[in-house]
């Protein structure tokens, strides 16, 4: 889950907030959108670890929370994974500064008569 905070200064029902707001969720959606052009992808690199890695059976929840976080660090260093994951941060990057530029800034600021 991704949230999305705004300065208090601003009252949630002025232009300004819903300007900000609306640039701050279209990151939201450059972040899941990019993130769901790369699922097949990341799906096949996880499900390629976990052929690797036979079932582990435990006893305990506690241990289920101790395995799971082990193979969540293993398919961390996974070469195929963190791969895929810089090449994800430099398409979302890369849609983010499109949106963070002075022209896009200045026509948000110029649907308010308060900045």
């Amino acid at each position: 889950t991704l949230q999305v905070y705004i300065d208090d200064s601003y009252g949630t029902k002025t232009c300004e907030y819903a300007a900000i707001r609306k640039h701050e969720h279209t990151h939201v959606h450059i972040e899941r959108s990019t993130l769901h052009k790369f699922k097949p992808r990341i799906t096949h690199a996880v499900r390629k670890f976990f052929r690797k890695n036979p079932p582990l059976f435990v006893a305990y929840r506690q241990h289920l929370i101790r395995t799971r976080r082990n193979w969540e660090k293993s398919l961390q260093n996974v070469p195929e994974v963190m791969q895929l994951r810089k090449e994800l941060r430099a398409a979302q990057e890369v849609r983010h500064q499109k949106i963070d530029t002075k022209e896009s800034y200045a026509a948000v600021r110029k649907r308010c008569g308060n900045w």
